[in-house]
């Protein structure tokens, strides 16, 4: 079982990217909110679309459209950062569903 505590279990990352690469403003709010909700399990969602759709809406003026979630968490689902190991690329994180 995965300890966060234990410092050799832990995992370096290293992510470039451009200012015309970055994630849209959407994508990141919809990343903090995964995050400061505890939705993630080391890369899975916990959560259905459906239900990440409403919290992604909450507090919103104008609320997103289900299409349109969709493209955003599609937009998160396609980024891959590298993993280091011992300074060297060794693999990729992403989320998956």
């Amino acid at each position: 079982m995965y300890d966060p505590s234990d410092p050799n279990e832990q995992q370096d990352f290293r992510w470039s990217v451009t200012p015309n690469d970055a994630p849209s403003s959407s994508v990141i709010r919809l990343a903090q909110i995964i995050r400061m909700d505890g939705l993630l399990s080391i890369d899975k969602l916990q959560i259905s679309r459906q239900d990440l759709l409403s919290r992604f809406n909450t507090g919103q003026e104008l609320a997103c459209t289900s299409e349109q979630f969709s493209a955003v968490l599609d937009e998160l689902l396609q980024i891959s950062v590298p993993m280091l190991d011992d300074g060297v690329e060794s693999d990729y994180y992403f989320i998956h569903e």
